[in-house]
């Protein structure tokens, strides 16, 4: 069998496994709690806060798909 998944030339991964073990296991731990939500948790927010300020903007809001953003995005031109 032939590896496609050839390691890159740069010092920082482009394609490669860059999910660690520990962050997997959060991830379980997360999807394991009682009572979760997957949507419009306090995690989400709290990323959507720290992102926003990363970005230097106000407001940030995360959507599951491009498709998703592409609607949000025309829904707000059409508003205004």
């Amino acid at each position: 069998m032939v590896n496609i998944m050839v390691r890159n030339e740069f010092s920082w991964s482009l394609i490669n496994d860059n999910i660690s073990d520990q962050d997997k296991q959060v991830l379980v731990d997360f999807i394991n709690t009682p009572g979760v939500r997957f949507t419009q948790h306090v995690k989400v927010r709290e990323f959507e806060n720290k992102w926003s300020r990363w970005l230097g903007v106000n407001y940030s809001t995360l959507v599951n798909s491009g498709a998703s953003a592409n609607w949000v995005m025309a829904a707000a031109l059409k508003a205004h």
